[in-house]
């Protein structure tokens, strides 16, 4: 293909290992120029000095619009692959994007067919211009492509892997998740109130069954891996000094902590999913549904878990009606690589670059030239967050014996 693509890359524990292993690995991007750029260190500089044939993108959302439209401008091709391409409730998918704002997308690659139909129904006006692909997922290929875990190996071992970003949210003030809860999800600040006070209520009863689990017995060993984006203080006050038998982790690939663990207790976390691809069990904190993810693990109480944790029979039971609530609740709809392979295939991705485009690039590579000029030390403010410079560690710790580059601040994968 011979092009040259920008990869945002959203979270580290999340999508890092997922991106890495496709863009270096897949025969779609053999003879291929890479970037992987993370999402805080995406500014028109970087845009306007790369200019790169293609920018797949993490999401589209009111807080990165901006940068779409000036690739657009640019005469970028823009593509869409959502890092949580399968949302809570598919109408909020694509929330904050309007019909006029959709214009600067080139291409969405859904996780399946259900989102597809949303966005087909939803922005059915621009059909002609928008092209919805049904591929899958390039986390989920990846998940795939790991061996299944021999989980009877490591009886009694638990991950709880927690879902509360909302509540307690690692990069911003909970002020401010609850300002973009509100917006984001066009609720009225009494419903965002109250689903506040549910997600409390909720983090609350699945600590005080961990409790339950892990003073039982020393040999019940639990990991407590908190979403990437919590705040892990509330567990840390909760558990550290109290439980001996409790570890914590709050970095690296999730793949990394199924390899050691039996079952995944979680509620309404889409880490079910990964446990599922890998051959884990995983059950429910609480009984109640709250989302798909919910809806595909079974509730055990704690007493029952407690009793039952060491039995192989036990857990290979728990797998065998995840078989079934997969099929029954249609999750290959969601994800269209559940069961078939990824569908991302060689096309010609490109725009014809004009002299609009041509003058738009040349403006802004001398704008950012000025300004380095008068202020080269000026540097963009992000928050804590991934960095090249993490990317860059992870490919030397990973991937030493593949072509790669960390130059200009970036970190530029070769095929070629």
């Amino acid at each position: 293909m011979n092009k040259y693509w920008i990869y945002i890359v959203d979270n580290h524990q999340r999508d890092l290992s997922s991106i890495c292993w496709w863009t270096l690995e897949s025969d779609f991007h053999k003879n291929d120029k890479i970037c992987l750029l993370p999402k805080f260190e995406v500014n028109p500089k970087i845009l306007s000095r790369e200019r790169p044939d293609v920018i797949v993108w993490n999401y589209a959302r009111p807080n990165n619009i901006k940068w779409i439209k000036l690739a657009h401008k640019l005469g970028i091709y823009n593509i869409v692959h959502d890092t949580e391409g399968i949302p809570r409730d598919v109408s909020t998918y694509f929330n904050g994007i309007d019909e006029n704002q959709l214009k600067y997308i080139d291409e969405v690659w859904c996780w399946g067919k259900t989102q597809a139909q949303f966005l087909e129904k939803r922005f059915s006006k621009i059909n002609n211009l928008l092209d919805i692909r049904i591929t899958g997922s390039i986390r989920y290929e990846y998940a795939k492509s790991l061996d299944k875990i021999p989980y009877q190996n490591n009886i009694n071992k638990i991950i709880w892997n927690t879902s509360f970003s909302t509540l307690s949210p690692k990069f911003q003030s909970p002020w401010r998740e609850f300002t973009q809860h509100h917006e984001y999800l066009e609720l009225s600040e009494e419903e965002t109130l109250n689903k506040f006070i549910n997600f409390a209520a909720e983090r609350q009863i699945s600590t005080e069954y961990i409790k339950l689990v892990a003073s039982h017995s020393q040999s019940n060993k639990i990991t407590l891996r908190p979403h990437p984006f919590e705040n892990e203080k509330f567990y840390l006050d909760t558990f550290k000094d109290s439980f001996k038998n409790i570890t914590f982790s709050t970095s690296g690939d999730v793949h990394l902590d199924l390899n050691k663990h039996s079952l995944v207790l979680q509620y309404g976390c889409q880490t079910a999913l990964d446990a599922f691809i890998r051959g884990v069990p995983s059950i429910k904190t609480i009984d109640g549904d709250i989302n798909i993810w919910s809806k595909v693990t079974p509730f055990v109480d704690a007493i029952t878990l407690r009793e039952k944790l060491s039995k192989i029979n036990f857990l290979e039971d728990i797998y065998e009606i995840q078989k079934k609530l997969f099929i029954d609740n249609k999750i290959n709809h969601l994800l269209y690589n559940l069961d078939k392979p990824l569908a991302i295939k060689g096309k010609l991705y490109t725009k014809n670059r004009g002299l609009r485009e041509t003058f738009k690039h040349n403006f802004l590579k001398f704008k950012y030239f000025i300004k380095d000029l008068i202020k080269p030390n000026d540097t963009q403010d992000i928050r804590e967050s991934l960095t090249s410079k993490n990317i860059n560690e992870f490919l030397r710790n990973n991937y030493s014996t593949k072509k790669w580059c960390f130059g200009n601040e970036i970190c530029v994968i070769k095929r070629y």
